[in-house]
């Protein structure tokens, strides 16, 4: 799906610093889980605080049901949704102005905040940040129901998950399996940590993660390159991933600098949770790990 969206020049760098902080504190909990049960009803006007939600939405066609977003959301500049809020702090009076059925937060609401729009009467929705590939796709799905659309849900995370198997099993063979780095901003350094659903790329790849015994997500880069992977995926956008592969690719007696597997991956796609963007950032990293230093996908993401 193309979206011909406004999208704020620092959304990207925002979502990576919020899964940091997510890993950071233990994965999130949230306040409020996701209940797994039916809706009796479904919900017509619906303002999402949770770019992953935003983006769902419209690939489930229901964008016209979103009455508002956040200032980090991407939507078409043709609908005219109105900005509520950011991920972090919702606009109180501008949310109960939209007269929504439906309010979907994440977990970086405050439960101030969420108590304060459950006063008004509003149905609140709290979506944390998913641990696994699975979790992400049960949360698609739970989004289904909300929104009437519970098989189409189904039916794409269903295609999603066939074809993840598919890559993982071209991929999983491999011996010995490579060591991968996966960068996350770069002020501090910040490694994706296990169970986390990013660290699911890395293992979808038939790869081992080298910050798989971390706990911290906050490395320095003597540790990566004692750890010498074999590749490095920083995940960022613009100069910021440009200067991060310039200095990695100084340790020229590190593998994945020998080798030139050193790439960038679009943050606004790899930090997003959804089903769409989980597949699509699997492919660019099973298609450089998947051929020789020699064939390499000539640009990166």
């Amino acid at each position: 799906m193309t979206i011909n969206a406004r999208f704020p020049r620092n959304a990207g760098i925002f979502l990576v610093m919020a899964i940091s902080i997510a890993w950071f504190s233990g994965c999130g909990d949230s306040p409020r889980p996701v209940p797994d049960g039916k809706d009796a009803v479904t919900f017509s006007r619906i303002v999402s605080l949770t770019p992953s939600i935003t983006r769902s939405i419209y690939q489930l066609e229901e964008e016209d049901r979103l009455a508002g977003c956040s200032s980090y959301c991407v939507v078409e500049e043709k609908d005219s949704v109105i900005v509520a809020g950011s991920v972090v702090g919702p606009d109180i009076e501008k949310i109960v102005s939209l007269k929504p059925d439906l309010v979907i937060l994440s977990e970086f609401i405050s439960e101030n905040d969420v108590k304060t729009l459950e006063k008004f009467g509003l149905r609140i929705e709290i979506f944390r940040s998913p641990e696994s590939f699975d979790e992400l796709c049960s949360q698609f799905i739970r989004l289904g129901q909300l929104i009437d659309k519970e098989k189409e849900a189904e039916r794409i995370a269903a295609d999603i998950k066939n074809e993840v198997l598919l890559l993982s099993d071209e991929l999983e063979q491999r011996s010995p399996k490579p060591g991968v780095f996966m960068q996350i901003g770069s002020s501090p350094i910040f490694t994706v940590l296990p169970g986390t659903y990013m660290d699911d790329y890395i293992k979808f790849c038939g790869a081992e993660n080298i910050a798989a015994d971390l706990t911290n997500g906050i490395v320095g880069r003597e540790f990566v390159v004692a750890k010498n992977p074999d590749y490095i995926f920083i995940v960022t956008m613009g100069v910021a991933g440009n200067h991060e592969k310039e200095q990695w690719s100084r340790f020229s007696r590190m593998n994945a600098a020998r080798q030139n597997n050193i790439h960038i991956l679009d943050s606004r796609i790899a930090c997003e949770p959804t089903p769409e963007n989980f597949i699509n950032t699997l492919r660019l990293m099973a298609d450089y790990m998947g051929k020789e230093p020699d064939e390499q996908p000539s640009s990166d993401q």
